[in-house]
Formats: structure tokens, C-alpha cells, sequence
């Protein structure tokens, strides 16, 4: 959700990106910041995901704008702290 923190594991490597995964991406060249959904199809070239609360997939990432997966516990459930991303965007926005 906007505004919650997750905690990501970086320097993965392309073959262990598998569905059900939660991945962070750089958004297209003409987009700004990381888009962060969960992998439905893996492809020879890319990948495909979609948001859970999305009913279309997303267009195709390729494996060089992946930044890392999502840090889940064993329940499958993602490590994250909900909100606390709104409080260090704000703080940004005072440096500025």
C-alpha cells in the first residue's frame, strides 16, 4: 500500500525471480521512482506482474530494472511497516 515501508533483499539474481514473488522495479525511463508488484508469469526475456489489487497485468520488466524481491516471513506474509514510508516522504519534502 502507499505509504507502508518494505523491506527488500537486493542483488538477485535473474534465475531465481519466480511467480508468486513481490519485486521492486525502476519505473520507465519517463516515470519517476520504483513500482513494487507480485510476479505472475516468468519469460525467457522478462517478466510479468501485476498489482493484487489490479485486474490487468503490467507492461513486461526486464530483468535490468529490477532493484530486488520482497522480504517475506515463512508464512508468506511481506515484511512491512505500514505508514512509516509517508513519515520519511514528508521529511523529504521539508530538506527540499
Amino acid at each position: 500500500h502507499e505509504g507502508d515501508m518494505v523491506f527488500i533483499r537486493g542483488n538477485i539474481k535473474k534465475e531465481d525471480v519466480k511467480v508468486g514473488d513481490v519485486i521492486i522495479w525502476r519505473a520507465a525511463e519517463n516515470e519517476l521512482g520504483f513500482i513494487i508488484h507480485r510476479v505472475v508469469a516468468v519469460r525467457e526475456k522478462d517478466f510479468v506482474t501485476k498489482g493484487d489489487a489490479n485486474f490487468t497485468d503490467d507492461p513486461p520488466v526486464t530483468y535490468d530494472r529490477i532493484i530486488g524481491r520482497a522480504v517475506t516471513f515463512k508464512s508468506g506474509k511481506l515484511m512491512h511497516v505500514p505508514w512509516l514510508g509517508s513519515l520519511t516522504t514528508l521529511a523529504g519534502k521539508f530538506r527540499q
